[in-house]
C-alpha cells in the first residue's frame, strides 16, 4: 500500500495544512497588505478580462470573489498571472465567502495565491458561465 505520511503537512513540521494559518495571514497587516477591487459584468459563455494592477503590487497574496445579485452559482473562474494558471477553472463559489456552505478560504480573509510580481505583470481573469452575472474580484497584495 502506498503511503505518503507528509501529504498535506508543512515541510519540517509534524502536522498542519500547507496553506498559511489565519494568524500568519493576519501578520501581513503588519507589513501593509493592500487590496484592489475589480467589477466584472460577465455574460453567458467565456469572458476573459485583463486586470490592471497598481504599479506597487509586488506580491500577489490572494483573491476573493463576490456576486452582486446573489451567489455566482454556475460560473467557474480562472486566474492567470504571467502565463501561470494559478486558479484553474474552479467553481466561483470556491473563493466566494458569501457561500452558505463555506468556501475554500477556510476561514481566511482570502484564497491564498502568493505570487511574486514585477509591477508590469499580465493578469487575466476568466469567467465561464451560463447566465449574465456581475462579479467583484478583490486581489490582496503586498506593495513593494
Amino acid at each position: 500500500m502506498l503511503q505518503q505520511p507528509n501529504f498535506g503537512q508543512r515541510p519540517g513540521m509534524a502536522s498542519g495544512p500547507m496553506v498559511p494559518m489565519l494568524s500568519e495571514v493576519a501578520s501581513f497587516g503588519q507589513v501593509g497588505i493592500q487590496w484592489k477591487g475589480y467589477s466584472v459584468n460577465a455574460i453567458a459563455g467565456t469572458q476573459t478580462y485583463t486586470i490592471s494592477q497598481p504599479g506597487n503590487m509586488r506580491t500577489l497574496a490572494g483573491a476573493t470573489l463576490f456576486g452582486l445579485a446573489g451567489l455566482p452559482t454556475t460560473e467557474t473562474v480562472s486566474l492567470n498571472v504571467n502565463s501561470n494558471l494559478v486558479i484553474d477553472n474552479i467553481p466561483a463559489l470556491g473563493i466566494c465567502p458569501q457561500s452558505p456552505t463555506g468556501h475554500a478560504n477556510n476561514g481566511m480573509a482570502f484564497f491564498p495565491i502568493y505570487r511574486p510580481l514585477e509591477g508590469n505583470d499580465n493578469i487575466q481573469f476568466t469567467v465561464i458561465g451560463t447566465s449574465n452575472v456581475t462579479l467583484f474580484l478583490i486581489l490582496y497584495y503586498l506593495p513593494g
